[in-house]
């Protein structure tokens, strides 16, 4: 019996397995970018939040700061987990699930410089 020797095929299980490669890499990444995208939303809901709260804070327009914190977020589809006040300073933070896992971000806003 002759040894088996011929490579007649092992290219295309080379270029399957490539091609298999690179289309786990390219769902990685855009499983990256994506969470990278859903946490920079978060991050300017927040800051929106934070601005909205702190205008009010301020006395620019009328209410609760931290209840118009908590309009603005809502509004950006997210939930605010905590609310903070301090001498016209709104420090936020809010949270949202992204790919199952809860991403929470911090945001501030007040008067500036006099």
């Amino acid at each position: 019996m002759r040894p088996f020797r011929d490579d007649t095929g092992s290219g295309s299980v080379l270029a399957i397995a490539v091609i298999a490669a690179l289309l786990m890499m390219a769902a990685l990444l855009m499983t990256l970018v994506t969470a990278l995208s859903a946490r920079h939303q978060l991050q300017g809901a927040a800051e929106a939040a934070a601005l909205a709260g702190a205008d009010v804070a301020a006395g620019f327009l009328g209410g609760y700061p931290c209840l118009a914190a908590a309009r603005v977020a809502a509004g950006n589809g997210v939930e605010l987990a905590d609310c903070d006040v301090a001498d016209a300073i709104v420090s936020v933070q809010a949270h949202r699930v992204v790919l199952g896992v809860d991403v929470t971000v911090a945001a501030r806003a007040g008067p500036g410089p006099q």
